[in-house]
């Protein structure tokens, strides 16, 4: 039996709490704009089959298709597409990032020298007249976005329409800008924008492709140049929220939240004190902050039970990840000396 998620006027009276409740959102609702593909990629194994241009294609009894459609650059969206008839066709749609060879160094664009690897969605038509959109989102990498169609057309023909999606994420209103005679540093600018952005949905993201977690040391960096962009600091606001709600009883936030499973990072909770610091230093906003000087104590507190005889703070337990580097390969970004 599912409980309600709002208290009734006695459970409040006897302070009674409900396992879910609800609040009001912090943040604004996520846009959604309609959006097209801006080509068609043709390879000598893959022809071009111009679905951007006649809007639909047909698909024989027993052909197989491929369609690769580029969108230019990456974004986050709902993609849609329309089938009718090919029943016990199956369709695979495969999202990536980028063309890959593992024997040599490709452009990102090399769709003739590179493979392609990614999420796929799988559909088994029922020869009715079906419209197919994932429940979550997608993500496309930033200079080109990829959708491999294969249609394995058993007893009927099938008709496949152009495929659209609906472009998603975090509302933010980009307020500076960089203008300079150099070409190449206005364009590093509007890739760091744009990453900015794919990388804000209902949570800060250290990526919207493969993760989709908000980490604190990507969050805090993410947060810093949302500060730069904009003077909308509502998503940061919630990332110290959501930070606070994820502290343990030892004294350590997790080290990604929300997670469907937890875990710690134990030198994390560095960068959430980092990010108190650096809020208050934009915003001035000290009442926020105040309600999560505890948590920094019992961040600090937890570090100085860990000060060795020599006082130096030795293992701090759990994953005391510092950086991906070659050396710390093996212990996974853990410092050599600090490996067990």
């Amino acid at each position: 039996m599912l409980e309600t998620v709002k208290n009734d006027k006695f459970f409040e009276s006897v302070g009674l709490m409900q396992c879910f409740r609800i609040k009001e959102r912090p943040i604004p609702l996520m846009y959604e704009n309609d959006s097209y593909f801006a080509e068609e990629v043709g390879t000598t194994q893959i022809l071009r089959s111009n679905i951007l241009q006649n809007k639909v294609i047909k698909v024989y009894a027993g052909e197989t298709r491929a369609v690769l459609l580029d969108a230019g650059t990456e974004v986050n969206g709902y993609p849609r597409f329309q089938f009718n008839g090919g029943s016990g066709s199956k369709v695979n749609i495969t999202y990536f990032e980028k063309f890959v060879n593992a024997t040599k160094m490709i452009k990102k664009t090399d769709a003739e020298n590179g493979k392609i690897i990614g999420l796929t969605d799988r559909i088994i038509l029922d020869g009715q007249n079906i419209i197919y959109e994932p429940f979550w989102y997608r993500t496309f990498r930033y200079i080109y976005i990829y959708i491999y169609i294969q249609i394995e057309a058993e007893d009927e023909d099938v008709t496949i329409y152009v495929p659209e999606y609906r472009q998603t994420g975090y509302p933010l209103k980009t307020e500076s800008y960089v203008r300079s005679s150099e070409k190449w540093v206005e364009e590093v600018w509007e890739i760091c924008v744009r990453t900015l952005e794919n990388c804000m949905m209902e949570t800060y993201m250290d990526c919207p492709y493969y993760e989709q977690m908000q980490f604190p040391m990507d969050t805090r960096l993410q947060a810093l140049f949302n500060y730069s962009v904009s003077n909308d600091v509502r998503l940061a606001r919630k990332a110290l929220e959501d930070f606070h709600c994820s502290m343990t009883p030892e004294g350590l936030i997790h080290g990604k939240y929300p997670s469907a499973y937890g875990q710690i990072i134990s030198t994390f909770s560095l960068h959430y004190i980092y990010m108190l610091k650096e809020y208050y230093n934009q915003t001035g906003d000290i009442d926020v902050i105040k309600k999560y000087l505890p948590d920094m104590d019992m961040i600090l507190g937890y570090y100085d039970r860990k000060i060795g005889k020599d006082g130096l703070v030795g293992g701090l337990g759990y994953w005391e990840f510092v950086d991906w580097q070659k050396a710390w390969e093996k212990t996974r970004g853990t410092p050599a000396a600090l490996a067990k």
